[in-house]
C-alpha cells in the first residue's frame, strides 16, 4: 500500500492533482456531516443549553423598578408628535377603569404638550400591565419626578 508521500514522489502531477481534491472533498464532507449532526441534535433537545423557554418577565430576572419610567411614561407620550404631546396610556397597558394619571397634580389631558421643565407624573394604577400581559400587574400609587434631557427622559 502506498502512502501519500510515496504517491507524491513517484507519480506525475496528474496523480497529485487527483489525490488532493479527493482529500479536500473527504475533509469538507466530514465537517459538513458533523455540523448537520450537531444541528439535528440541538433541534431534538439533545444539545447543550436550556430546554425550557427563558423569559425576562420571570420574577427572578425581572425588576420592574429599573424600567418603571419606560413602563409608565412612554405609553403616555405620542412619539409621532413634534413637539411631544400626551396620549391616554391606560388602554395601551390594559388598565382597569379605576386608573387615573395626573401631570403636576392635574389629570393628564390627551393632546396637551409634554412639559420641557421637570414634572411629576402620578399614577393611581388599577390592574395595569405596562410590561405586557405576562409582566407584573400594577395596583396602587406611583409618583415619578421626570426630567427632560437632550437625549431623552430620566426620573428621580
Amino acid at each position: 500500500m502506498q502512502t501519500l508521500g510515496m504517491l507524491l514522489k513517484g507519480k506525475k502531477s496528474s496523480t497529485i492533482t487527483s489525490v488532493v481534491p479527493t482529500m479536500v472533498v473527504v475533509v469538507v464532507g466530514a465537517f459538513i456531516a458533523s455540523m448537520v449532526k450537531g444541528i439535528v441534535s440541538v433541534r431534538e433537545g439533545e444539545g447543550a443549553g436550556p430546554t425550557t423557554p427563558v423569559s425576562l418577565t420571570t420574577a427572578a430576572r425581572f425588576d420592574p423598578q429599573r424600567f418603571i419610567l419606560n413602563g409608565l411614561l412612554v405609553p403616555a407620550i405620542d412619539t409621532d408628535a413634534v413637539p411631544l404631546r400626551w396620549v391616554d396610556p391606560r388602554p395601551a397597558i390594559q388598565c382597569r377603569p379605576g386608573t387615573s394619571v395626573r401631570v403636576n397634580g392635574v389629570p393628564l389631558v390627551p393632546g396637551d404638550l409634554v412639559p420641557n421643565a421637570p414634572f411629576e407624573l402620578e399614577w393611581h394604577a388599577d390592574g395595569c400591565r405596562p410590561f405586557g400581559a405576562a409582566g407584573p400587574r400594577f395596583d396602587g400609587d406611583v409618583k415619578l419626578t421626570v426630567f427632560r434631557e437632550d437625549w431623552g427622559f430620566r426620573r428621580s
